[in-house]
């Protein structure tokens, strides 16, 4: 997490009676985010980059690493989640369920998909790429963990060790609110091109995430997720 004050108490809120505690990482936030950590008793570890060593802003494949290890210490099976991003109500009630079956299964990964909101919490894209995307959130932890395979590159990268060689998706939803401001999706594409200019970690580009040819909308039904962490 980095400067999530905005996104992190509704974060806890919308996560901690569904999760056994949480292991956080804060990445040299400079707003409230370190201090709303540290008021969250589910939170085990809080690990803390004090120096930002990454010259594009931030390290993701090294600050994987060190929550998935650091995850370890405490538990079998781990839920990935970022800060700005809630669970559909379907997949938080089922989630012991499917917890144990990526504890049976080690070389499975659970995704979902991914709903990116789109100028309104109650909606999101759903044309074109935008009705493709999906996130592994949900496996099983190893010791000895590798991430030669899965984590190559510097940034877009799962968050799976090697160990990891099969993925389900499953019929849930994962709903990204940076997205939902056109002012936060010219941010996200600006700073993508910035680190990226070349699109050798995404052939695509980075200019799809501000065009609204084609625009199509998806109504999200209340009882979906909860609009009060958001």
């Amino acid at each position: 997490m980095k400067n999530e004050e905005k996104y992190l108490p509704g974060f806890f809120k919308h996560l901690r009676e569904y999760v056994d505690g949480f292991i956080v990482l804060d990445d040299c936030s400079t707003d409230k985010t370190y201090s709303i950590i540290q008021t969250e008793p589910r939170v085990w570890s809080l690990l803390e980059n004090k120096v930002n060593v990454c010259s594009v802003g931030w390290d993701e494949r090294g600050n994987r690493q060190k929550l998935l290890k650091e995850a370890l210490k405490y538990g079998d099976v781990v839920l990935c989640c970022d800060a700005d991003e809630r669970y559909s109500y379907g997949f938080l009630k089922n989630l012991r369920k499917f917890a144990k079956q990526a504890y049976m299964n080690q070389d499975t990964a659970y995704a979902v998909h991914v709903r990116e909101l789109w100028d309104s919490p109650d909606q999101y894209r759903s044309d074109g790429i935008w009705a493709t995307k999906q996130k592994v959130v949900l496996f099983a932890l190893r010791d000895n963990m590798s991430f030669n395979d899965t984590m190559k590159q510097q940034h877009h990268i799962p968050w799976y060790h090697d160990a990891i060689t099969k993925r389900v998706l499953l019929e849930e939803s994962l709903f990204h609110l940076k997205m939902i401001n056109k002012e936060d999706r010219e941010k996200r594409a600006a700073l993508y091109e910035s680190i990226d200019p070349e699109h050798k970690m995404q052939k695509i580009g980075y200019t799809y995430l501000t065009d609204s040819k084609g625009l199509e909308l998806t109504q999200i039904p209340k009882k979906d997720y909860d609009r009060k962490c958001i």
